[in-house]
């Protein structure tokens, strides 16, 4: 009777793991996606592309800002200093989202764990 649980899926291999283990494990979240979550560390890497995602765009605003800030300064030796202070952050700012991505393409070949990447 074992065999039969263990050819259909979603079926425990044996009815009495079923009895045991009922009410653990039993908790999930349907994400946005309509995916449903077993685990929190599903919940975070569905996220993970929309904070880099997101990163980017900022690293983006913050160029531009940097940017006109340094066609805008006219000279001006504090508008300029200004203006390089927000570009160099940004700089900064995209080295640590970068290596950052690239830590957690590492840690999750490494670990065999899927990061929706």
């Amino acid at each position: 009777m074992s065999y039969l649980f263990l050819t259909l899926p979603g079926f425990p291999a044996r009815p009495q793991d079923w009895w045991w283990n009922r009410g653990r494990d039993t908790v999930s979240i349907t994400s946005p996606t309509g995916l449903k979550q077993n685990q929190i560390g599903d919940i975070v890497s569905e996220f993970i592309p929309i904070i880099f995602a997101l990163a980017g765009i900022v690293l983006l605003v913050y160029l531009i800002i940097g940017g006109f800030k340094f066609i805008t300064s006219g000279g001006d030796q504090k508008a300029l200093q200004s203006a390089k202070n927000t570009i160099s952050n940004a700089v900064l700012g995209f080295i640590l989202v970068f290596v950052s991505f690239w830590l957690l393409q590492i840690i999750s070949t490494i670990f065999n764990v899927g990061v929706g990447l």
